[in-house]
């Protein structure tokens, strides 16, 4: 896949995961939908996120509003750590773009 659909399907996952805990009910409804559907797997596939993301997101939407509340950042931010470790691994310091003698790291 091109990395275009990974940016669009990284954006599209962190929203749903705002819009679970968000204050808005039909946001949280159609994440929760999102979340449960048959895309959502390949979606993370793509954009790189971790097979387990569905059942812990489910299990923290099985906590009280506050506790989601105080979590949910957590996760995002764990997500955006191990996002970073991921693209660190793909392209270790200097090994980055190099067009016309330009790096583009």
């Amino acid at each position: 896949m091109s990395e275009i659909y990974k940016t669009v399907y990284t954006k599209v996952i962190q929203q749903a995961i705002k819009d679970l805990v968000c204050n808005h009910i039909n946001d949280r409804e159609a994440a929760t939908k999102y979340l449960n559907s048959k895309v959502f797997i390949s979606h993370c596939d793509i954009a790189g996120y971790p097979a387990g993301l569905r059942d812990t997101l489910n299990e923290i939407l099985s906590l009280s509003r506050p506790q989601q509340k105080a979590v949910m950042p957590l996760v995002m931010e764990r997500l955006a750590q191990e996002m970073e470790e991921l693209a660190q691994k793909k392209a270790p310091a200097g090994e980055g773009l190099n067009i016309e003698g330009v790096n583009m790291n």
